[in-house]
């Protein structure tokens, strides 16, 4: 699912997903303001590099999904729905 998530949005094909793509993909898709998804970024962004790698999308879906801490960092995937 995660790779399916990098495929959609990885517009310069890098692999990786810049704050712009990943904004511009969930805005799309919420139609929320990029804001939300700005904050949301800054969580995932585990090594601070201003990019999620595969990695790191990774581990934020299967936080979501399956952690039963509303302080999990993957709960912030979607941004303040």
């Amino acid at each position: 699912m995660s790779n399916a998530w990098t495929e959609l949005a990885d517009r310069d094909g890098d692999g990786m997903l810049s704050r712009e793509e990943y904004t511009s993909l969930l805005h799309g898709m919420f139609r929320l303001p990029r804001e939300t998804f700005d904050e949301a970024f800054n969580q995932l962004d585990v090594d601070g590099d201003g990019q999620l790698s595969r990695d790191e999308i990774s581990s934020a879906m299967k936080e979501y999904y399956t952690s039963e801490k509303h302080s999990a960092r993957g709960n912030q995937f979607f941004g303040r729905l």
